[in-house]
This record gives structure tokens, sequence and C-alpha cells, in this order.
């Protein structure tokens, strides 16, 4: 029986990367990923959506794509930020690592093809000059290929993959403000209200709440949902975030809870969930394209696995 499941899932999930869009090659994002070079605090800890580690840490973990959200400080660095709060490590050090690891992995297997999606491009203030040509000409001195949106609506996986081809080994690409988010804010962890009569005014999304149907549904459905509309017409990359949100209700609830974004997913096991959803048949992923996790140390490397089309 265990023989014949694995096999199910495997033809459900595996795919031809020299027929299949770039769009519909699934792989792991990690949300805000340059959150993963903040220390722990008050503050970062409702900022910080990945473990310390950086990128090769994250890419240990299963990640192949990266939400990527660079800003232009006035002395013309440029440095990362998750909404305000800036990430005081210079983007080409990150980059540096990502290189690194790339010509050490030294695979040109699609599996193992790196995307970063750029995006959110800020500026320190108005005189700090152009944040997306200041991040592309980083990017071109390390020799990661950039695409346009135009160039991913015919563009399969493979022919990604071999453009991208890193001089060192491995391949890297990169494409400036591609993607579709399907941002839902409503799909948060916990909050007020919610559910039936019955239960508490207050739901959690953890593992040994009494209430965490009313967020776990909530999620399931949203996943239904952009499921169901598909990959975009015109190639873009579109992320399921499978991820819990914040809100200020969200925040006060797991302050009295003692969580965090991250905690908030290892409490849940949602990284694991979505792994078994896949295996069971309830998530039909042959479409789907960039799936947009928090704490990707988590679970990452089983649920790249089943997304890869593996037992």
């Amino acid at each position: 029986i265990l023989s014949v499941l694995a096999t199910i899932v495997s033809y459900a999930t595996a795919r031809n990367a020299s027929t299949t869009l770039l769009n519909q090659w699934p792989m792991i994002m990690a949300h805000d990923a340059a959150t993963t070079y903040l220390t722990p605090g008050i503050i970062n800890n409702w900022a910080k959506t990945q473990p310390s580690g950086g990128m090769f840490g994250l890419l240990a973990c299963g990640a192949r794509a990266f939400d990527w959200r660079p800003t232009l400080a006035a002395d013309g660095t440029v440095y990362m930020h998750h909404s305000a709060v800036v990430i005081k490590v210079p983007m080409a050090q990150a980059m540096d690592d990502l290189v690194r690891w790339a010509n050490q992995n030294n695979s040109t297997s699609p599996h193992d093809l790196i995307v970063l999606s750029v995006v959110d491009c800020t500026l320190e203030n108005k005189a700090s000059g152009n944040c997306v040509q200041a991040v592309e000409q980083l990017l071109a001195a390390r020799n990661i290929t950039i695409v346009s949106r135009s160039d991913l609506q015919t563009m399969t996986a493979q022919q990604a993959t071999q453009r991208a081809k890193h001089v060192g080994g491995g391949a890297v690409l990169a494409c400036v403000n591609c993607v579709v988010d399907h941002y839902n804010p409503a799909v948060t962890c916990a909050g007020f209200g919610g559910g039936t009569a019955e239960e508490s005014l207050i739901y959690t999304c953890y593992n040994d709440s009494s209430t965490k149907a009313y967020p776990l549904n909530r999620m399931w459905e949203y996943i239904h949902n952009v499921s169901t509309v598909g990959p975009p017409l015109d190639g873009s990359f579109y992320t399921t975030q499978t991820l819990w949100q914040e809100s200020a209700s969200d925040v006060t609830i797991g302050e009295l809870h003692g969580s965090d974004l991250l905690k908030d997913e290892s409490k849940s096991q949602l990284n694991l969930l979505l792994k078994d959803r896949i295996t069971s048949g309830l998530w039909n992923v042959t479409r789907v394209g960039l799936v947009e996790i928090n704490n990707v140390c988590d679970g990452g490397v089983a649920l790249k696995r089943v997304l890869d089309g593996l037992p």
C-alpha cells in the first residue's frame, strides 16, 4: 500500500522540466528571506520569518526561491528590509553567499535552480538614487542572470536552468517585480472571534489548541482558492503564501502565548501539514509554482521532496 501511495504521489507532483513553464515549476520560496540575518529581539521576533543561518542555511533546508526586498541607503549600499525593519547586512554579502553555495553544490538540475524574486525595492530617502538599478548592477557584477517578465512567458524550467547556469557552477536567476504574491492578510495564526459559538473568543493555530480548526480551515480555503486560479498567463511567478500572516491581534495573542512568527509555524507544524496534504491528495499541486513558507528549516527538506515528486 505504501509503495502504491508513493507512486501516486510521485506521478501527481513530478513534472517534465523541458515542457513545464518555469512559473509552474514547484519551488519552496523563503518568505522575506533576508530576515535570516536579523538577530532575535522584541521587535525583530515579529519581523523575522526565517531562522538564522544565512543563505547557506536556507538553501540547505530546501529553499530554492527567495522573496527578496532590497533598500538603497544614502551612501549607496544596498541592504534589505521587512516593511520598516531594515536588515543591516549588505545585499552583496548575501549574494556572495548564494553564489558560493551554487558553486559548491554545482548542480544544474532544474530542482536546484535558484530564483531570486526582487520586490519592494525602496530608498532610504529621495536622494538615495535608483534602487532597482543598484540591485541589477550588484547582481550583474556576480554574473547572476537577470530575466524580465516577458522572458518568463514561454520559458520552461529547463530553459531557465540552462540560461541561468553560473560560470562557477549551479544555476542562479533573478527577476525584478515579476511575481503575483496572492497576499491575504486575514490568514493569521491567532485572533479574536471565529469558529463556532461554543469555541473560545480567542483562537490560535497551535497544535495543542482546541481552536486550531478555525485558522487551519481558513488556510486550506486560501490554498484551494489560489490553486484554482492557477498561474498567470503572462508567465509571471506566482506564490501560494502558505504561511501565517501577522496582524495586531495575532501579535497581541502571540505575545501572551510566548510566540512569534517562527514559533507560530513550529507550534502549528504548518510546513509538515502542507507536506501531508500533498501526499494524501488533499492539495492538488499540479499547477503550483512558488510555495512560500516561513521557518523553512522546520520541515522544508521533506516538503521539497514531495514538490520534486519524490516519495
